[in-house]
């Protein structure tokens, strides 16, 4: 029910209304499609739509795992677009203070400080920029990504990228939002027909006559 909703135990609290839908079926919940039948998808991939506050791990074109996530908040929103698992780190303080530490970081932009990572997730997007999860789906992702392999000899050079993630839509901020819709319309986080591998193909993580 918290992961539903968007939130952890920490902000459950007394008094708040949370959604339940007619059927709890984790899988029919999900705001993304089984597979991808396009042409070209990656091995592994990761999709993070803004919008409806998830992830969802694909592997082979299926869908292995989703769950809530926390996007940057409206004064510093995730960039969309596609980014690469570059490097992991189990623990490691934030870039931007260090009194925030971060638990199974997984860097998506090395010079921007932007990662994966575990931290409270309060039902909205809140972060920094970064993509917030709740512990077990973060831990679950640092050892299911791949992360970069670099030149060796030469650290500054990637020769081969991490895992593509790839961020899309934007979370309307000051609008109902959609998993509140739940109850009464099973379709209100699920993209439109086609809309995840339109989305990959203008990214690049397609040919661009893959999408249909």
């Amino acid at each position: 029910m918290l992961r539903l909703n968007r939130i952890d135990l920490g902000h459950a609290r007394q008094g708040d209304t949370l959604v339940e839908p007619s059927v709890f079926d984790w899988a029919q919940l999900a705001p993304f499609p089984d597979t991808l039948t396009a042409g070209g998808v990656p091995p592994r991939l990761l999709v993070v739509p803004a919008r409806v506050q998830a992830f969802g791990a694909y592997q082979a074109g299926r869908l292995v795992r989703w769950g809530p996530t926390s996007t940057g908040r409206q004064e510093k929103p995730t960039p969309p677009g596609l980014c690469h698992a570059n490097w992991r780190q189990r623990t490691r303080a934030n870039t931007f203070n260090d009194e925030w530490i971060l638990h199974w970081s997984m860097n998506l932009s090395n010079f921007d400080g932007i990662s994966l990572h575990q931290y409270e997730l309060p039902g909205r997007s809140a972060s920094h920029s970064c993509v917030r999860l709740i512990e077990n789906d973060a831990a679950w992702l640092y050892h299911w990504v791949d992360t970069w392999k670099l030149v060796p000899g030469d650290r500054r050079k990637v020769l081969e990228h991490g895992t593509p993630v790839v961020v899309m839509d934007e979370y309307a901020f000051g609008q109902r939002r959609p998993w509140k819709r739940l109850p009464e319309d099973l379709q209100a986080t699920r993209p439109g027909a086609g809309k995840t591998e339109a989305a990959l193909s203008r990214w690049g993580v397609l040919a661009p006559d893959s999408a249909r």
